[in-house]
């Protein structure tokens, strides 16, 4: 967990380093978005899941982000098996007024079952613009994990929704 955390905060930095000469300039925003949906793992099935993420638009076409989620479910034995994810992604959108369809990947730390693993995403979706300061995505995406060492595939799919403050 110590590293997950540490992971986090290395991938913030470096965020808020890249974006640093473009916010003098007002030619970005950034946006915070909470989102809630089921994911469905091959090693426990479909469970509940919970985001929180920081976003950088540096132009209304294309963004970088950074996602922390977390999900768990007990096992056929009464076992509880977390997930909990931090990972940094780059957001393309067809910029238009109303509906936004994006396309998004990324990659870092996925922690399951106790195991730090590396691993990978990507997904689409669209986002609902309702004002300048608030919208909701509606992202569909496919995690893929190494398997721990005698443990079960980690893989993941996840449907989520997030409602995203801009600022």
């Amino acid at each position: 967990m110590k590293s997950f955390v540490r992971s986090a905060w290395t991938v913030l930095a470096i965020l808020a380093g890249m974006s640093a000469p473009t916010l003098a300039s007002d030619s970005n925003s950034w946006a915070v978005a909470v989102g809630v949906g089921a994911v469905d793992q091959d090693a426990i099935g479909g469970a509940p899941t919970a985001s929180l993420e920081l976003e950088d638009r540096f132009t209304r076409a294309f963004s970088l982000g950074l996602r922390g989620g977390y999900f768990t479910k007990d096992d056929c034995c009464g076992e509880q098996r977390d997930t909990i994810y931090a990972v940094i992604f780059g957001r393309a959108r067809w910029p238009r007024d109303g509906v936004q369809p994006f396309l998004e990947a990324g990659g870092g730390r996925y922690e399951f079952e106790g195991h730090p693993l590396d691993g990978w995403f990507g997904g689409t979706g669209i986002d609902f613009q309702f004002s300048e300061r608030l919208g909701l995505l509606l992202a569909v995406r496919y995690h893929s994990v190494p398997r721990p060492p005698l443990g079960a595939l980690p893989d993941f799919a996840e449907v989520q929704a997030a409602l995203h403050f801009d600022f």
